[in-house]
This record gives C-alpha cells, sequence and structure tokens, in this order.
C-alpha cells in the first residue's frame, strides 16, 4: 500500500508529551518538570557548591547497510566505551517504526525508500531518544573492507539469507563467514521476505563479529574524540572489548497499522535500559518532565528466589517510569547491597514535596532526600531499594513475558557515581564500566 502525503515529507523529531497525562503521578511529575527545566539552566544557582558529576563521552556513530537497490538492509548503532577502544552494537530492525505512537507508522526502511538516506538519523534519534554523533551508509563492499581486519566470523544463522532477486545468500545453520560473506548477509535485502524475518540473521552476524574481536584487536589508538568516518569508530570500536545484542519487538494490531506497511514495534523500556547503562550522555529528554537516573544494584542474596535479575527490576522501573511520561537517561545494574527502602535523590530542594507525591505511588514505599552531589541533566536519582521488590510482588507491572527477558549483560558501558547521601554507587562487574566524571 502506498504512503500517504503527509508521510512522504521529512518526519520531525516528536518530543512533546501525549495530550492527555493518564495519572495523578504523572501531572506531578511533569508540572515538577517544567520547573526543573527551568532552573536546570547552565550558571544556574553559583552559590550551590556541592560537587558536580558528568557523563563521560561515549561516542557513537549509525551504521546503515543498503543493497545493490539502495534498499535499507540493515542497521547497527555503534557506541564506544570511554576510553575510546572498545564498545558495543545494538543491532536495529529495519522495520522498526519512528513514529514515537503519533500518527501513521514510520518504518525506517520507508523512510529511507521515499525520503533518501539523509534522512535516516533524525528518524533514529526520535525512535531511541538517543543523540547519534554520525551516520554512514555503507554499501557491501564498503562493509567488506570495514570487516576485513577480523577474518572469518563463526555464526549460527537462524535462516536462509535471500537478497533482492530471492537468491540465496547464505542458507541457514552454522558457518564461517569471510568478510565479503559476512557483508554480503548484512546487505541482503527480499522486500518479499518481511524485514523481521531477516533481521534474526543480521544480529546473529553482528554478534559473531563482537565474538571475533574478544577483547579486542588493539589496532587503533583509543581516542575522547567524535569519530570522523566508518572506519574511524569501527576501527575503535573493535580495539577493545565488545559486545553485540539486538532489541526485542512486537507486532502492531491492524488497526495501528491500516496501511499494513512492514513494520514492528521497539520496547521503548528496554530502549532505555540498553542506551542508559551504554551511553547516558547521548540520551535525549524529550518530554518536559523530569529526568530519571535509575539504579538496581541488588545482591545476590536480596535477589535470592526470584526469577529476576538487576536489570529485570531496573526494566520493570524504568516502565513504570516512562508510563507517566518522564525521561529516563540513566540506568546503572552493577552488583552491590540495595538500601532497605528506595530512596530518590532530587538535585533542588524545590522538587522534593511533589516528588514525594508521584514517586510512592510508582515505587511503593520511598524516601526522598536532596543529593549531596549533583550530575549534569539529572534531577533524580532513584536507588531502588528492598521495598520496591516487595511492590514488584504486590503489583503486576507487565505482560506476561516482559519481565525476565532482558539479558543481564547490555552492553561494556554503563554508569557509575557517587550520586547519594548514603552510597557510593560503584560498579564492580566487568559488565558495568564508569562513566562519569567528577567536576569537582
Amino acid at each position: 500500500m502506498s504512503a500517504s502525503a503527509g508521510r512522504r515529507r521529512r518526519s520531525t523529531v516528536i518530543g512533546a508529551v501525549a495530550a492527555a497525562v493518564v495519572t495523578a503521578v504523572a501531572i506531578a511529575l511533569v508540572a515538577v518538570g517544567a520547573v526543573a527545566l527551568y532552573t536546570s539552566t547552565d550558571g544556574a544557582d553559583a552559590a550551590d557548591d556541592r560537587p558536580i558529576d558528568t557523563f563521560s563521552s561515549t561516542p557513537n556513530g549509525l551504521l546503515a547497510v543498503v543493497d545493490d537497490a539502495g534498499r535499507l538492509a540493515s542497521a547497527a548503532v555503534i557506541t564506544l566505551l570511554p576510553q575510546g577502544a572498545g564498545g558495543s552494537i545494538v543491532v536495529l530492525p529495519v522495520s522498526a517504526d519512528a513514529s514515537s505512537g503519533f500518527g501513521e507508522r514510520r518504518p525506517l526502511a520507508e523512510t529511507v525508500a521515499l525520503q533518501g538516506t539523509e534522512a535516516l538519523e533524525a528518524e533514529v534519534e526520535a525512535m531511541l531518544r538517543l543523540d547519534v554523533d554520525r551516520t554512514d551508509v555503507v554499501d557491501a563492499a564498503q562493509l567488506a573492507e570495514l570487516l576485513a581486519a577480523i577474518g572469518a566470523v563463526e555464526v549460527d544463522l537462524p535462516v536462509d539469507i535471500t537478497d533482492g532477486s530471492g537468491g540465496v545468500v547464505a542458507e541457514a545453520g552454522a558457518t564461517s563467514l569471510e568478510p565479503a560473506d559476512a557483508a554480503a548477509v548484512l546487505s541482503a535485502r527480499d522486500p518479499d521476505v518481511r524485514a523481521v524475518a531477516q533481521y534474526p540473521a543480521a544480529a546473529a552476524v553482528w554478534s559473531g563479529v563482537a565474538d571475533a574481536v574478544g577483547d579486542g584487536l588493539g589496532d587503533v589508538a583509543p581516542s575522547s574524540a567524535a569519530p570522523s568516518s566508518s572506519a574511524d569508530l569501527f576501527g575503535r570500536a573493535v580495539s577493545g572489548p565488545l559486545r553485540s545484542r539486538g532489541l526485542r519487538f512486537t507486532e502492531f494490531p491492524s488497526a495501528e497499522n491500516p496501511r499494513g506497511v512492514d513494520v514492528v514495534r521497539l520496547d521503548d523500556a528496554e530502549v532505555s535500559v540498553v542506551f542508559g547503562q551504554i551511553s547516558p550522555a547521548q540520551v535525549a529528554a524529550p518530554n518536559p518532565s523530569l529526568a530519571f537516573r535509575v539504579l538496581s544494584q541488588y545482591d545476590d542474596g536480596q535477589l535470592e528466589g526470584r526469577d529476576a535479575t538487576r536489570v529485570d527490576v531496573a526494566y520493570s522501573a524504568v516502565q513504570r517510569l516512562l508510563f507517566t511520561r518522564t525521561n529516563v537517561i540513566s540506568v546503572e545494574t552493577g552488583e552491590a547491597t540495595a538500601p532497605a527502602v528506595t530512596t530518590v535523590y532530587v538535585s533542588d530542594e524545590s522538587l522534593r514535596s511533589s516528588v514525594e507525591i508521584g514517586a510512592s505511588d510508582l515505587f511503593g514505599d520511598v524516601e526522598v532526600r536532596v543529593a549531596e552531589r549533583r550530575i549534569v541533566g539529572i534531577e533524580a536519582v532513584v536507588e531502588l531499594g528492598e521495598s520496591y521488590l516487595d511492590d514488584l510482588d504486590r503489583v503486576a507491572t507487565a505482560p506476561d513475558g516482559t519481565v525476565g527477558t532482558v539479558p543481564a549483560s547490555t552492553g561494556p558501558a554503563t554508569t557509575s557515581a557517587s550520586t547519594t547521601e548514603s552510597t557510593t554507587t560503584t560498579s564492580d562487574t566487568t559488565d558495568s564500566i564508569d562513566t562519569t566524571e567528577d567536576e569537582g
């Protein structure tokens, strides 16, 4: 079915909150958010001498792969570690919707078909609520050049991969792919096959690339500067430890996809958890409300007997926050010992009363305090406690199959800062790396 005239116009990044706010919690947090946005400008309250933390730089880039006909075949966001060597690859479904739930569906591949690859970056930024430093569009030959330094990768393809003519590029099963073969899989797009049917193969190839890189090739000097090219970005990513992951998606009901386009919906809470750990400095705050950091730092004993990880618990809290149209910027899931009662640390005394109203409805028993340290871009830090686990036992927070399906490791770079009055939230796991910097 053809796209409407409105769909053919360049899409704008949608950052407005929905017309109706659905709960009293949202009303309280959005109202206080307006105050926070006004008072958190640069240079505000020079008399406040509390130490300030900032999130470390984690440069990123969008790598889009097209087939011979210019169709978007695969896409991935590559994010560098704070030290500038190694990082994370998050593979995107090319049929993922960038509409933010407003208007008609906008799959990424259709955006490229109608508006060209120059429109892709804005759509991805809107969809992921993420600032993207650069976008590079490559074909099979250019991608093979990037992959050449890695050599053959071991991959277990879940499905046969066919190209635009229906020819088989690679058969399902375990195989070893040379760089040109891996590039051929990632650049294959059969328009007669739904994009999500080919997506698992793209995720498998990038996972194989990450496995081949391991702890890093060490061929490129680390740098914290923004990448200058796809070769620079990829070279720095593979020079250190590299992880790769895909994203969960769901189908749209026909009533929400009247044009019947090839499109799927990403899980917003999962997206926030993933990028909130990998690159909080790049995460955007599109809603006119508070910006949150979520700490889910339980020890194994506190989670004993529960079919949930620290990431699962963080996911449920992020899901609740997003339901109230707040912004989740940062997520930390390194192992520590969580407090008995969930504590919310606000950046300013003026926020305390309003946050007290909303936080108890969201998280159960809570204490609200003013933080002894500030984090640039963050108005409230939620340190989940044992009381939140009790609240999870009391209230079902997600549909069946949602909580418990987020992998325990979402990438090598998370955040860690001394942000509370009573605890220093440092990470001691290999899956969590400090991405904050102390400005004094």
